[in-house]
């Protein structure tokens, strides 16, 4: 462990936490270049932004991937967050994902996550036996997934997931009902909005909607863009039975009435094959790594954190290094924001959560530090 690699974690820190600040330690990055490339994969090619420092010599490299966002590789806090680890040492490739882009919950991206690590191996200045993935959200337990592939497994170095799943099945059940089979409900936050979106859009079986099935996806679409107003405007062309489903899950509180037990129990009967493909534990035991990084919000109403333990334990039992890290400092993804612009995050009364931060993330940045070098 070097000197450099402690102050560019603290970099890489500030950089996350508390951005105005960030560029006080900017004297610690290296240059860095970033250009586009394609990479092949199975049906077509994809579409990525390749970020490596500018000096001279082979680098670990690591596979950045964007969560359920339709932005893809363009979401501000991939491009920052692929700058700030190209600064550190890493080549960083960031896929951007259509499937993820246009919200489908499937496996499918995890096959493109594994031919972007393949793509990232074969660089000249990457080290092959020095790859790794990190995903955000949705596409952290899709990295797992990807590990899981014959091509890739035992081949990469580590795996890091901030706010991923671990039990499909149990993620909608919270999703909708606010409930976790196993988790005591003072543990569990209100459900998002944001989720219930995405299930409703994926499975709108789950909704007694009839013959308004496709305008309810097509709300549910251009909520997930965050834009209201198209919303809005369809939700008039609602019959009046509709909007009242509409209000219900939109603004739910506590159990959702539009999934009672009976139904959300058809509907897991229906997609039982489809859920077991979803759920980590049909994947794990086909997983060799290292190491791991799991990193969760504390109060995350989008995914609990309780995933991100469970998927430790795991891991563990598979005899892989887990770092986790269950931090008050974000929710979900996005770092806490104090009003009025205030850095929350640099509280002297969180100066214990910033310092287990850090400390989680060195050993991370370490392994951008090649040993024979």
């Amino acid at each position: 462990m070097t000197w450099t690699i402690l102050l560019r974690t603290a970099y890489l820190l500030m950089s996350l936490v508390a951005p105005d600040w960030a560029p006080a330690m900017a004297w610690v990055a290296e240059p860095v270049e970033e250009r586009p490339v394609t990479y092949p994969s199975s049906g077509a090619p994809i579409h990525a932004r390749l970020y490596q420092p500018q000096r001279a010599g082979e680098r670990a490299g690591l596979v950045l991937t964007h969560g359920m966002a339709w932005a893809g590789m363009d979401d501000p806090r991939i491009v920052t967050l692929a700058r700030r680890l190209a600064e550190c040492g890493f080549v960083v490739l960031t896929p951007d994902l259509d499937p993820l882009k246009r919200f489908q919950l499937s496996i499918h991206s995890a096959d493109q996550i594994r031919d972007a690590a393949l793509y990232l191996q074969a660089l000249p200045r990457v080290y092959d036996d020095r790859v790794g993935l990190f995903g955000l959200s949705y596409a952290g337990s899709l990295s797992f997934i990807a590990a899981a592939a014959p091509e890739l497994r035992g081949r990469l170095r580590w795996v890091t997931s901030f706010g991923g799943y671990w039990d499909f099945e149990e993620l909608v059940r919270y999703t909708l009902t606010g409930s976790y089979r196993g988790a005591p409900a003072a543990a569990l936050l209100e459900p998002q909005l944001y989720g219930r979106l995405a299930i409703y859009y994926n499975y709108p079986e789950l909704l007694e909607a009839g013959l308004e099935t496709e305008a309810f996806k097509e709300i549910c679409y251009w909520g997930l863009h965050h834009d209201y107003d198209r919303a809005d405007a369809l939700r008039d062309s609602l019959s009046r039975g509709g909007r009242a489903i509409l209000r219900s899950f939109w603004g739910m509180s506590g159990d959702n009435p539009c999934v009672g037990h009976e139904r959300f129990q058809a509907w897991r009967a229906e997609r039982g094959p489809y859920l077991r493909r979803m759920a980590l534990a049909s994947w794990i035991d086909q997983v060799r790594l290292p190491e791991a990084f799991l990193l969760h919000s504390e109060q995350d109403s989008l995914v609990p954190a309780v995933e991100s333990r469970l998927l430790a334990d795991a891991l563990r039992r598979r005899g892989t290094k887990v770092h986790l890290e269950i931090t008050p400092l974000f929710h979900h993804i996005d770092a806490l924001r104090g009003d009025a612009g205030a850095q929350t995050v640099l509280d002297w009364r969180r100066l214990r959560q910033v310092w287990s931060l850090y400390r989680f993330f060195v050993p991370l940045l370490a392994l951008a530090e090649d040993p024979r070098q």
